[in-house]
């Protein structure tokens, strides 16, 4: 029934995987939750989250503020942050174009989201960054920057640059 699904989506964290979208017999695959398994497991045992970021791409989000099945854009369970980062459309599925920002800082431990609106159709909120959508998350060690990558000389004068012929 529509009502045992729906205690499905309360249930399941991660993701479902539907075998049958009959409303008379709607059923979910058995092994939908070997992810959440896994990182609720991880953290049990180790004392300590498994990976410090799970990013989501479904287009199905709406907006910034949505909060389906109890969960937003942006969540931690298990130790992990999850990020939906959305789509850039809102002709499929109907949603809010955004993407999210994730600044990083040389040595913290923490991480800066935020979500970007690319046109001014959530709640006549302009283009650009969405405040109340913004997070600090955890990370399960200090970033740490990589070193700046050395510029590399130009060709120089001899070298023989040339154009591909075009296919007929």
């Amino acid at each position: 029934s529509s009502s045992a699904a729906s205690d499905v989506y309360k249930r399941q964290y991660l993701y479902f995987i539907i075998e049958n979208d009959d409303p008379e017999n709607f059923k979910f695959t058995a092994d939908a939750h070997v992810f959440e398994d896994f990182l609720a497991d991880f953290e049990e045992k180790n004392g300590r989250a498994a990976i410090d970021f799970w990013v989501g791409g479904h287009t199905h989000v709406k907006s910034p503020t949505d909060d389906f099945g109890g969960k937003t854009i942006t969540e931690t369970k298990w130790g992990v942050n999850f990020l939906q980062a959305a789509a850039l459309t809102k002709h499929h599925a109907g949603g809010q174009p955004l993407s999210r920002l994730m600044s990083f800082e040389d040595g913290s431990d923490e991480v800066s989201v935020r979500a970007y609106l690319h046109d001014a159709g959530f709640k006549k909120n302009p283009v650009g960054f969405y405040q109340p959508a913004m997070r600090e998350l955890k990370l399960r060690l200090s970033f740490q920057a990589p070193p700046a990558i050395k510029p590399m000389e130009p060709f120089p004068a001899e070298a023989k640059v040339f154009e591909r012929e075009k296919k007929n």
